[in-house]
């Protein structure tokens, strides 16, 4: 298959499942970058999907932004890769892919960290810097330089984590504006009232397809920055991370890092998570 690559086109290997459906998965696709000098296509991929597959028989799903991290020893071949995360797949080479099909990108060993602490957006967002391409490549280079390195300084390393693969946050005309699905509204709203009553929690989001903009951010940045498509405005820009600290004196919602921080009084903390749970609108 030939991909849009970094100044050209980029040959890759396609690998995609079909029938994980059947065991209430979403489908895969893996883009592998072609070296030139294989004759036939790597094993690795077709033994990380066989994987998927008995983990999908135990009841493991993936969703986007998720993380699949390797063992220690990783795949034959791939020892530096740590594992994959999950990103939303609309088509591929002029087809569109099937309903639901997560595309799957290599994550190296340097980089789990990262993931772990900043979320998967911020990830695919440092790699569509480095490709310019947007919303990121599709394909997956195993020579590339990693983009993310252990200890890395950030303001999610004060705050608790969850990832949300079913929601979104933008800024458009100095609003910044929460989406998500209403069904999932009571779930959310669940989890957040386990945390202890002050704290501040980072909601890792999936990149909004409605953005025409993706704020990216990498440590030692001047000022905000963020990556769009060819002929983009950029007048939608989304975050990679919505921070909620309840127990200030006074709400304020402000850019911070590649997201935005939303500093809640007690009461409007409560009033978020019961329109959450209710499916409300919710407006500070």
């Amino acid at each position: 298959v030939e991909l849009p690559g970094v100044g050209g086109s980029q040959l890759v290997w396609a690998f995609q499942t079909e029938g994980l459906p059947r065991l209430g998965h979403r489908e895969l696709a893996l883009m592998l970058v072609r070296t030139g000098q294989e004759a036939t296509p790597p094993g690795a991929p077709v033994e990380f999907f066989r994987a998927v597959v008995r983990a999908a028989r135990q009841g493991a799903r993936v969703e986007p932004g998720g993380l699949t991290e390797l063992g220690p020893t990783g795949l034959p071949g791939w020892e530096d890769v740590g594992g994959f995360v999950y990103s939303a797949l609309e088509g591929l080479g002029g087809e569109p892919a099937a309903p639901g099909t997560l595309l799957a990108t290599m994550v190296k060993r340097q980089e789990l960290e990262l993931i772990k602490v900043g979320g998967a957006t911020r990830l695919l967002a440092r790699l569509g810097n480095a490709t310019r391409l947007y919303p990121g490549p599709l394909f997956t280079d195993l020579r590339r330089a990693p983009v993310g390195v252990p200890g890395e300084e950030t303001v999610l390393r004060h705050l608790g984590h969850l990832v949300v693969s079913d929601a979104f946050v933008q800024l458009r005309e100095e609003v910044v504006r929460f989406r998500l699905f209403p069904e999932r509204g009571a779930a959310l709203a669940s989890l957040l009232r386990t945390a202890p009553p002050d704290a501040a929690v980072a909601l890792h989001l999936p990149m909004d397809p409605l953005a025409n903009a993706c704020l990216v951010w990498s440590p030692g940045q001047a000022g905000p920055a963020a990556i769009a498509p060819p002929g983009s405005d950029g007048r939608c820009v989304g975050g990679c991370f919505l921070g909620l600290a309840p127990g200030v004196e006074a709400n304020a919602v402000q850019m911070a890092e590649d997201g935005f921080i939303c500093l809640l009084t007690r009461s409007s903390h409560a009033a978020l998570l019961d329109a959450l749970a209710s499916g409300a609108p919710f407006a500070l």
